[in-house]
Formats: C-alpha cells, sequence, structure tokens
C-alpha cells in the first residue's frame, strides 16, 4: 500500500496534470509541495517545520460546512445550459454536494462528490464519471482557494473560473433536491430498447424488447410477471412513447421523429400528429405524454429551427390538430408521464424526475435518483404516490430490464 507521501504525490501529480492541460505549470499556478508526514523529518532538511518560537500559529480558518455562491461561476455548473450553482457542502469526512438551478425551468441538478486539500490553499474536488461529451470538464477540478475570514470562500478553478461564496448555517429547503426511495424492483425482464418509453395500459405495463423486433414486453403491475408479448405488424410506428385509454401512442426512431402515431393494440392506425400540421417543420419528438381528463397531448423535443428544446401542448381530438402552447423547456428529458394534475419528466444525464406544473411548465420539485452509472433509467410512469422508472441494468444483459417502484423518502 503506498505510503501517505506517495499518496500526496500522486494527488498533487493529478493536480499538475490538470494545470497542464491549461498550458501552465504547477509552480506558475503556485501549487505549493507536500509537507513532510510528522515522523518522517530529517535533520537539516530545509522541509523540516521549525519549531515555533512564542505564541503558536493562529489555527488556519476551515472549509468544512455549507456554503452559498454569492458571485463567479463553478466548473461543474458550466457544463449545463442556463445552470448556477447554489450551494456547496463540505463534509469534514471529504464529502462534498453541491446544487445547481437551471433558472429557466426551476430545475434543481444535485450532485454529491468527494473533495481533498492537496496543501494549504488547494484542493482537488471530484466527481468520478460524469458523461459529458465535453473534454473540457472530466469530472474533477483543481481549485485555488482563500479564507479572508472564516465565513467567505474565494476560489479559482483550473486557473480561471472564479468562484465567491459566503458561509451559511443551513441549505434552505427549497434548494434541496427531494429523495426518493426503493420500495421494490422487478427484474429480469428483456432488455428495452433505448427510442422506448414505459407504459402502463389497464394495470399492465409495456416497452418495446431490444432483442425482438416489433414485439412489447408485457408486465404485470401486480406480482411482476411477465405476459405474453404483444406483436407491433408493420405499416405502423414501433416505438411506444405514451398511451391514450387502450391506445398507443408511437414513434419511428429515424429521420421522420416529426410525427407521432396513434395505433390500437391490434396494430391499427387511428391518428397521427406531426410538427408540419403545428407549424413546426423540424420538431424532433423525443418523448409524450397524454392528459386523459383535458384530452390534451404533451410532445417534447428538439426545434431544430429555434435550436431549443421545448414542451407542446397540443389537441389532438380535432383535425387539424391544434398547437394550443409551446414552452421553452433548457433541461434534457428521457421520459415524461402525466400524474392527473402534473407532468413527471425523466431529466437526461444527470438524471433526475422533475415535478412540472402543465400550466407554466416550471418545475416544482427536482427529485435525486439512487442509481449507479451502470444502470439507465429511460421510461417513466406515475401511478397515486408511486413512480415506476424502467431502466436497463448493464450489469444484467440479456435479461437487463427493470421496473423499479420509486416512493417519497421518508
Amino acid at each position: 500500500m503506498p505510503t501517505k507521501p506517495t499518496q500526496l504525490a500522486m494527488m498533487i501529480a493529478t493536480a499538475c496534470s490538470i494545470f497542464a492541460a491549461t498550458g501552465m505549470t504547477c509552480e506558475e499556478q503556485n501549487v505549493p509541495m507536500p509537507v513532510p508526514t510528522p515522523g518522517t523529518e530529517q535533520p537539516g532538511d530545509p522541509n523540516t517545520p521549525t519549531p515555533p518560537d512564542g505564541d503558536p500559529t493562529p489555527e488556519p480558518f476551515k472549509v468544512v460546512g455549507m456554503w452559498k455562491r454569492v458571485s463567479g461561476d463553478f466548473a461543474l455548473a458550466s457544463e449545463f445550459a442556463g445552470g448556477r450553482v447554489e450551494y456547496l457542502t463540505m463534509g469534514a469526512d471529504g464529502t462534498l454536494d453541491v446544487t445547481i438551478r437551471n433558472e429557466q425551468t426551476q430545475a434543481l441538478m444535485c450532485f454529491s462528490g468527494l473533495y481533498s486539500e492537496l496543501a494549504e490553499r488547494s484542493m482537488l474536488m471530484d466527481f468520478g464519471f460524469n458523461g459529458f461529451a465535453s473534454a473540457g470538464f472530466q469530472g474533477a477540478s483543481l481549485a485555488i482557494y482563500d479564507m479572508p475570514d472564516n465565513d467567505t470562500l474565494e476560489m479559482t478553478e483550473n486557473g480561471e473560473i472564479e468562484s465567491a461564496f459566503e458561509r451559511v448555517a443551513e441549505v434552505p429547503l427549497e434548494s434541496r433536491c427531494q429523495q426518493l426511495a426503493i420500495v421494490d424492483v422487478m427484474t429480469d425482464f428483456p432488455e428495452p430498447d433505448f427510442p422506448t418509453d414505459l407504459l402502463l395500459v389497464n394495470d399492465i405495463f409495456m416497452y418495446a424488447n431490444d432483442n425482438v423486433s416489433r414485439e412489447l414486453v408485457r408486465v404485470n403491475k401486480t406480482g411482476g410477471t411477465m405476459l405474453t408479448p404483444l406483436a407491433i405488424q408493420t405499416g405502423v410506428h414501433q416505438y411506444p412513447i405514451t398511451s391514450q385509454g387502450d391506445d398507443l401512442w408511437n414513434h419511428c426512431n429515424c429521420a421522420s421523429d416529426t410525427i407521432i402515431e396513434r395505433i390500437t393494440q391490434a396494430s391499427v392506425s387511428v391518428d397521427e400528429v406531426t410538427g408540419t400540421e403545428l407549424g413546426l417543420a423540424d420538431f424532433d419528438i423525443e418523448t409524450a405524454a397524454f392528459d386523459d381528463q383535458n384530452k390534451l397531448l404533451y410532445l417534447a423535443g428538439r426545434d431544430f429551427d429555434l435550436n431549443r428544446n421545448q414542451i407542446l401542448k397540443v389537441n389532438a381530438e380535432t383535425e387539424p390538430d391544434v398547437l394550443v402552447e409551446a414552452f421553452e423547456f433548457e433541461l434534457p428529458f428521457e421520459a415524461m408521464a402525466f400524474s392527473g394534475t402534473d407532468l413527471f419528466i425523466l431529466g437526461g444525464f444527470p438524471y433526475h424526475v422533475y415535478r412540472v406544473n402543465p400550466d407554466t411548465m416550471k418545475v416544482v420539485e427536482s427529485f435525486s435518483l439512487p442509481f449507479s452509472f451502470t444502470s439507465d433509467p429511460q421510461g417513466i410512469v406515475v401511478d397515486g404516490e408511486a413512480i415506476y422508472l424502467l431502466q436497463d441494468n448493464f450489469r444484467n444483459r440479456p435479461n437487463s430490464g427493470e421496473i423499479v417502484r420509486l416512493e417519497r423518502a421518508e
């Protein structure tokens, strides 16, 4: 096992590699050299500390505690459009919790990571694997910090990103992600195909099978037993993303994802909605939800003409279909469901569940998910107090399909 000095040297080497990406050396960034471990001092060694003379040196201010951002930016927040860090919580055990708010939707994204103080006034913050395409942020950042007093924290990350924080007694409730607890897991189902969502029709879950073309897996909500699969005939769209009564709203996961088609379970086409019909020439439909009470279809996707994500509220009961309202929605989305009063959106990485007011399209609550990166959630159903997520558990392929029941953590 490496000695403590070796571990410290390894951490400083990691920090220096981060600085190297900016074209600057550790010396230029004033990264301190390691302090000798007690008991390893050598006589005459210039690094050996001299015993204090007179009054002892005052204890340095501690970064442990809760911090509210008052200015500047944060490297992690810069990866998200419209994202601003709100609070940092630094534990005495090296844990680091960060909350980031998307200002346009009011959604919260909550991260947990680790931090380590390398030496005086420098720390390495690591949020691990992050899945970002950006090469500029790999989950870790090096910060040089200063504390003018015990209640002020000033940081410069990676030599360029500056921020300032003030100490607070607690993080307010509205700036915390709510927690979901796993109540049950139904498992060992066929692997879900990535374009599918999870549907609940007459207490039967449905999703598209990745291994068998044009076949829907069917699972009884009570007991979690798998039923006879439902075949989808040729000539209609294949991938279900929401339901209306007994019917399915499907899309094709192809170049014509500007179309969503309503079919019966016997594969008879009933209706279709197109972006062109709604006056949107290049709107790519990613997911959908249906409000049975008000007979409204919600479509979420990317408007490439406007270069932004949008959620459309559509009256599909008339011909031609009517676009009731369009809302900008900056966050990425994997799936969507309607609870009877609210929209619930499964947000793409980092995976969260958002409860959204359908009149304003603002996030009312943000929920963290208790999943690791080896599980890929991709469909959502809300049934009373329960939230069901379809996920692909990479560790259990080929039978990697899981339906996870979650409820609010107490």
